[in-house]
């Protein structure tokens, strides 16, 4: 984490989309920047096959760095995964700083929004970066935000539709239509 010599709280994040859904830039404060550790993904199967694959070429040390960083806003544009629906991409760019951040994954926990990533053009950790007080610019992938939206809505009208047709329960659709897993989930 990096320090700085204002102290900020980290308040709830203000969820802009919730105000314009089809707002794809926006204006933020950085409240802060985190070094992200080592980043599991967490399906089972690929955890069963990291433990089960015997020369697996990358040391699964859970304290190692992996380069991705964590952003958190005081308010933002990006729509986390939840609900079904993937999550936003884009980039954030600091106005005074010149650093350009590749947002790739956005979450939500405990009313914090955090926005994951790395530097662009910055393997080394060499380069412009981001400081905590920033004014910083957001940048929705318009193309992404579209089609997740749609598959999601897509998704929650075909259960509704089989609900009422059949009177099929969510969590049974998960576990007989495996399209729907995907989709849903």
């Amino acid at each position: 984490m990096t320090s700085s010599s204002t102290e900020l709280t980290l308040t709830p994040t203000k969820l802009e989309y919730f105000d314009d859904m089809w707002a794809l830039q926006s204006r933020a404060i950085l409240l802060s920047l985190h070094q992200v550790r080592f980043f599991f993904f967490f399906s089972k199967t690929l955890i069963f096959w990291l433990l089960k694959k015997p020369n697996y070429s990358r040391k699964l040390d859970p304290k190692a760095e992996d380069g991705r960083r964590a952003l958190i806003l005081d308010s933002t544009i990006f729509h986390p995964q939840g609900g079904g629906q993937p999550a936003d991409a884009g980039f954030v760019a600091g106005s005074t700083s010149g650093a350009k951040f590749v947002v790739d994954d956005v979450r939500s926990k405990d009313g914090l929004v955090l926005h994951y990533g790395h530097f662009e053009n910055c393997q080394d950790g060499s380069g412009p970066s981001l400081k905590e007080g920033e004014e910083v610019s957001l940048h929705v992938d318009a193309q992404r935000r579209d089609f997740n939206s749609r598959q999601t809505s897509f998704s929650w009208a075909l259960v509704g539709y089989l609900h009422a047709k059949s009177g099929l329960i969510l969590s049974r659709a998960r576990k007989r239509l495996p399209f729907l897993r995907r989709a849903i989930c």
